[in-house]
């Protein structure tokens, strides 16, 4: 066994060789070209400057605060830290207590200090609008703005991205489900005389009134016991769908469609709210603060688990670098790098491996990452701006001068902001390439309609022992008898209210949909004046007196129960519905004004100005649909 050691030795020396020079750890350290480590315990001197801020706002030294503040933000960039939220929530909160007291400089002051730490932060844009809003109360552009630019940060931002689109999700659950059982009770008011009434020639009375009581014990089931009773919904409509009008049949097709999607969406709601909370947030909440201990272990055990992650190691070795854990950031953008699938992100690897490379002083191995991002892609400035750096780092003028020509030629702004901060340090001096949030909305979306513990375990409390499958069941079978029903229209005879009295009037399908139908009697007194006795007349008279003003009050009820349902009674199904919906969603934000998910750390310097806003506009609303039921009106 001894004689083969040598031999063994020599191998494992040969091939570890080999190793460093495919990986650049062959090539020797240039002591003169390394870049300057972040300084250990960043953190902790990042805390103790903000405890320092702390104490000068206490003595009120302003030239301090503004001092330590400009310091703090300079520590952030040298530990590559992109966006510390802690402090720029407390920045902004400084900010709307300053907007309070109407210290509007201060306030100002104040916010450019949380862009600096924060930058990109939706809040700081939000309370920008406030104190616009507070300089002067008529520059409603600007307030508008300021607005658009929050709104344009939540969108930028992955989480709060993620968890849009599923409060999104989960609002859309909670109003379509009111708003489909409000279109339910709306039909049966609107034609249960009608199925009263040819009910009444098919089954005895007794019969008649004990599977009316069945059809509003169906309809009512949801509010007590969820969406499993509430897939009954889908007969229901069935057994009204030849009285309805065009768009009350389109409205009853997408209750019936989104009552067979609801599992998915359930899903949706549930793998978008975990992209915004989960290992995907921990991706991005890492790229954005590499110290994020949390975030790191987290991301660092999704790239132990699964080699062909090459996302979450890009992310893991680009925070390791801005850390100063040169070589082992090394290592893992190596690896994401010959792994990536996609020439933008791969180039935005190579372009940090050659920062890594420069880190470490091995310009070579630099030089060769950075060339490659290049030709992986051409659009981008940042791998020729840091080719610049390496060759004046190594007093190669020329080379240097030709790369920062490239690197002007393709985003000038941006070339020049990189070229005024000439600090050597490891994440001041170059330029990292961020990676594209795409591929975690990708990841998030991938997974969108997978079977969740969590959806089953919701649909498992709102439907009983139903199974999921139940839904879309359900749910083309209702389309099924729409289509059936809509085919034998034309040979169908239905019974109809009198709009006069309410008795029965017998009418057709083959002529379209009765506007006005009219009774037998009601077309020979009132329409033909057919002679008949004044006794007989009279009563006639009175029914329809009692009948008009009981339809009249139940419409007028309804619009002032609740915007839109009064044209639901009255047949007007999708303007009914867009306005209840409408109401519902202003009554949604005014009680939640950031949804269900969200939970701000910093709230709206003015709530109640929104909330009063809010509020005003449901009321104004509400307003417009009872003038509109008192006014006189005809038809059904």
């Amino acid at each position: 066994m001894a004689r083969w050691l040598p031999a063994l030795a020599t191998i494992l020396c040969l091939t570890t060789t080999a190793f460093a020079e495919v990986n650049g750890f062959a090539e020797p350290e240039e002591a003169s070209l390394t870049l300057v480590k972040p300084r250990p315990r960043g953190l902790e001197r990042l805390a103790g400057l903000w405890g320092r801020r702390r104490g000068a706002l206490e003595r009120g030294d302003g030239e301090a605060v503004a001092r330590i503040t400009e310091e703090a933000a300079v520590l952030r960039r040298e530990l590559g830290v992109q966006r510390l939220d802690a402090i720029g929530y407390a920045l902004v909160r400084e900010a709307q207590g300053a907007i309070a007291e109407g210290k509007v400089a201060l306030a100002s002051a104040r916010l450019d200090a949380a862009d600096g730490m924060a930058p990109g932060l939706p809040e700081i844009a939000e309370t920008r609008a406030a104190l616009a809003s507070a300089e002067s109360a008529f520059a409603l552009h600007r307030v508008a703005l300021f607005k658009v630019d929050g709104m344009r940060r939540q969108l930028g931002d992955f989480e709060r991205r993620m968890l849009i689109y599923s409060d999104g999700i989960l609002t859309a659950l909670i109003l379509g489900a009111v708003l489909g059982l409000l279109f339910l009770l709306a039909q049966l008011a609107r034609y249960g005389l009608n199925l009263y009434q040819d009910l009444g020639q098919t089954f005895p009375s007794v019969m008649r009134v004990l599977l009316l009581a069945a059809l509003g014990i169906a309809a009512l089931l949801p509010i007590f016991y969820g969406f499993g009773p509430f897939l009954l919904v889908a007969p229901v409509l069935v057994a009204l769908w030849s009285y309805q009008n065009l768009s009350e049949r389109l409205v009853s097709v997408a209750v019936t469609l989104a009552l067979g999607v609801l599992p998915w969406m359930l899903r949706a709601g549930d793998r978008l709210s975990d992209a915004g909370t989960g290992l995907e947030q921990a991706i991005h909440s890492l790229s954005i603060n590499p110290y994020d201990a949390r975030a790191e272990a987290k991301v660092e055990a999704a790239a132990a688990a699964d080699e062909g992650d090459w996302y979450a190691r890009a992310v893991l070795g680009l925070a390791l670098k801005r850390q100063g854990r040169l070589r082992e950031a090394a290592q893992l953008l190596t690896d994401a790098a010959r792994t990536a699938d996609d020439d933008r992100a791969a180039a935005a690897i190579w372009t940090n491996l050659g920062n890594t490379w420069f880190g470490l002083g091995r310009p070579q191995a630099a030089q060769e990452a950075l060339e490659q991002a290049t030709r992986l892609d051409r659009r981008s400035a940042i791998a020729w701006f840091n080719l610049h750096r390496l060759h004046l780092r190594r007093r190669q003028k020329p080379e240097a001068e030709a790369a920062l020509g490239k690197a002007t030629a393709l985003d000038t702004t941006r070339v020049s902001e990189w070229a005024a901060d000439d600090d050597a340090g490891l994440n001041r001096y170059v330029v990292d390439a961020p990676l594209p949030d795409r591929f975690l909305v990708g990841r998030a979306f991938d997974r969108l309609l997978e079977p969740s513990s969590f959806a089953h375990r919701v649909w498992r409390d709102l439907a009983g022992p139903l199974p999921e499958l139940a839904a879309p069941a359900a749910g083309g079978a209702a389309l099924l008898a729409f289509a059936f029903l809509f085919g034998i229209r034309r040979r169908m005879r239905l019974s109809w209210p009198c709009t006069r009295c309410g008795q029965r009037a017998d009418v057709p399908l083959a002529q379209g949909h009765p506007e006005q139908p009219v009774c037998t009697q009601c077309d020979a007194i009132f329409v033909r004046n057919v002679p008949t006795d004044r006794r007989s007349r009279f009563e006639k008279e009175s029914q329809v007196e009692r009948f008009q003003g009981l339809v009249r009050w139940g419409r007028r009820l309804s619009a002032v129960a609740l915007p839109g349902l009064g044209d639901l009674v009255r047949g007007r199904a999708a303007r009914g519905l867009l306005l209840a919906g409408f109401a519902g969603w202003l009554g949604l934000r005014v009680l939640i004004p950031r949804g269900v998910l969200m939970t701000p750390y910093a709230p709206p310097a003015e709530p109640s100005t929104w909330l009063w806003l809010g509020v005003g506009l449901a009321g104004l609303l509400w307003l417009w649909t009872i003038v509109q039921a008192f006014r006189p009106q005809g038809g059904r």
